[in-house]
C-alpha cells in the first residue's frame, strides 16, 4: 500500500491538487501532519469526486507518528545535496516504490513537507529515500501540488506534442489556470515549455492576434471556445 504524507501543509488549496493528484494515479490514502487548515467538504469543492480519497484522509499531531507503521519512507525534496547516500532518481525511486508497495507486508510513504520550507534535516532522517525531481537549480522548489504530480519533463514533452498534434507554436502559446471569477485575460505569446512557463489565473482567456494557442486547464468544468470560423482576427 502507498501512502502521501503531507508534513504541515499550509495551504488547503494545494492539498486539493494533492488529492486530485492521488485520484489520478489510483492512490487512496493522504495523512496530514499537523495542517494549517483542512475541511474535507472545502477540498471536495475544489478537487471534484474525491470522496473516495477524502473518506482515508487522517490527521496526525507529529510526524512520528504519521509513519509509525510504513516500512519504506522516500522524501520529495530540492535538497538534494543535504542527503546524497540516500538520493535516489525519481523512474529508478518509482520503481522500487510500486515493487515494495506490492509485497513489503506495510504502507510505503511518499513524504511531502511545507511549502514554503520544504523537509526539515530532521525529516529526511527518517526517511529510506530521498528523490529530487529535475528543476531549473535559480528555481528549484515546485509547487507542492505540482510536485505530486508527473515528471517536469514528461511534463514539457506532453505540451509539445499536444502542440505539434493541433499545429500549434508551443513557443507562442499562453496556458492559464481556469480560476472562477471575473477575470479574463488576454493571451501573450510567453511559451509554455520551460519550467518556467507563466501560468495566469483566470476563468478564461481571449487574443485577437491570429493563430494565438491558448491552453485552459480546467478541473471538471466544460471548457467554451468562441472563434471566428475563418481564424481571423476581428
Amino acid at each position: 500500500m502507498i501512502v502521501v504524507v503531507l508534513h504541515e501543509p499550509q495551504d488547503l488549496v494545494n492539498i486539493a491538487h494533492v488529492v486530485r493528484g492521488m485520484k489520478n494515479f489510483g492512490v487512496r490514502d493522504l495523512r496530514l501532519v499537523n495542517p494549517r487548515e483542512y475541511a474535507a467538504y472545502r477540498v471536495e469543492g475544489i478537487a471534484h469526486q474525491t470522496q473516495d480519497v477524502l473518506a482515508r484522509v487522517r490527521t496526525y499531531a507529529t510526524l512520528e507518528e504519521a509513519l509509525a507503521d510504513c516500512v519504506h519512507i522516500v522524501g520529495f525534496t530540492a535538497r538534494g545535496r543535504t542527503a546524497k547516500r540516500n538520493l535516489q532518481r525519481p523512474r529508478d525511486a518509482a520503481a522500487e516504490i510500486v515493487a515494495l508497495a506490492a509485497g513489503a507486508g506495510g504502507p510505503v510513504a511518499l513524504l511531502f513537507g511545507r511549502e514554503d520550507k520544504g523537509l526539515s534535516n530532521e525529516a529526511l532522517d527518517r526517511t529510506h529515500r530521498v528523490v529530487t525531481i529535475p528543476s531549473d537549480p535559480d528555481y528549484a522548489s515546485l509547487n507542492l501540488g505540482v510536485l505530486t504530480g508527473d515528471e517536469p519533463e514528461n511534463v514539457l514533452e506532453n505540451r509539445r506534442r499536444l502542440c505539434a498534434e493541433v499545429g500549434a507554436d508551443a513557443e507562442r502559446a499562453t496556458m492559464a489556470w481556469q480560476q472562477h471569477g471575473p477575470e479574463v485575460t488576454r493571451a501573450e505569446p510567453r511559451g509554455i515549455l520551460t519550467g518556467r512557463t507563466v501560468f495566469e489565473k483566470c476563468d478564461g482567456l481571449w487574443s485577437d492576434e491570429s493563430g494565438q494557442p491558448m491552453l485552459l486547464l480546467t478541473a471538471d468544468c466544460a471548457p467554451v471556445a468562441l472563434a471566428r470560423a475563418n481564424g481571423e482576427a476581428p
